[in-house]
């Protein structure tokens, strides 16, 4: 018999009548920024950033991030939560603009996410985005949505 909640996966060996749990500590995870370039320096600089996970207890797409701050504004983090990969496509192509910049994206294994954090948000995982954590990294391309709802189906059905 087995019970699973967020952090935990219980396991009930019927030989022994024991009961043992582990930590599942390992999270998939799906980054994305907009790059730009900034006519007046001529270099790329990131204008926002996401991340997003899935959620398979509730069977949804949790989605948080924040536009990166200027010299004028410091700008607030958001997450939301989403039951569709198409819609969280949509999401994103509103929020990064892909008309007028590309994007950079990727996957990342963020271990102990969920038991070294009480809560996850945007400053939790831009803290944990390290490059030994790195799984795939894709710099500076076109916004395709193919590829992004194909790493998002990898997000619903790779499993620790």
């Amino acid at each position: 018999m087995s019970v699973n909640s967020a952090n935990m996966n219980i396991v009930m060996n019927d030989d022994e009548e024991e009961m043992i749990d582990y930590v599942k500590s390992d999270r998939l995870v799906f980054y994305i920024q907009e790059d730009f370039t900034n006519y007046t320096t001529g270099k790329v600089e990131t204008d926002a950033k996401c991340y997003v996970l899935y959620d398979e207890l509730e069977d949804e797409y949790f989605i948080c991030g924040s536009r990166v701050k200027s010299r004028e504004l410091e700008y607030s983090d958001f997450k939301f939560y989403c039951k569709s990969k198409e819609t969280v496509v949509d999401y994103l192509a509103f929020v990064l603009n892909p008309v007028d910049s590309n994007v950079s994206y990727g996957l990342y294994n963020f271990p102990d996410l969920f038991v070294n954090n009480d809560v996850v948000d945007y400053q939790t995982l831009e803290y944990q985005r390290q490059d030994e954590n790195e799984i795939a990294l894709y710099l500076e391309m076109s916004f395709r949505r193919r590829p992004i709802r194909n790493l998002l189906r990898m997000l619903k059905e790779i499993r620790y």
